[in-house]
């Protein structure tokens, strides 16, 4: 079954999580673009090299790795003796490099 979700006011299908959404077209009703995170087969991205379709399946992508970096630290920040072993420095660049790490995890892997 397929997923809907709303994002930036674009109705986005997700065919595959990570590499394939379709978005709703505004200029053809009854069409839709099929999008990556980094191409679309809309003119305005064969024209300009960007669209909203792109910045739509963006922002839905940022919003469920900020949903799921959230719940983590949600989970670590009620582990009161973690955070008691650092000083705040420490506790930056530990915060920092699980969103790295976590972003890095959820990227889709160029297929060979």
């Amino acid at each position: 079954m397929l997923h809907q979700v709303e994002s930036l006011g674009e109705t986005i299908i997700i065919l595959r999580e990570g590499t394939a959404y379709l978005v709703r077209s505004h200029s053809e009703p009854d069409a839709w673009h099929e999008c990556s995170r980094l191409t679309c087969d809309c003119k305005g991205y064969q024209y300009r090299g960007h669209c909203r379709h792109i910045a739509a399946v963006r922002a839905y992508l940022l919003r469920v790795v900020s949903e799921e970096v959230g719940h983590h630290w949600r989970q670590r920040a009620e582990d009161e003796s973690y955070w008691a072993q650092l000083d705040e420095a420490k506790a930056n660049a530990v915060v920092y490099e699980e969103v790295g790490r976590h972003w890095r995890q959820r990227r889709p892997r160029a297929q060979v």
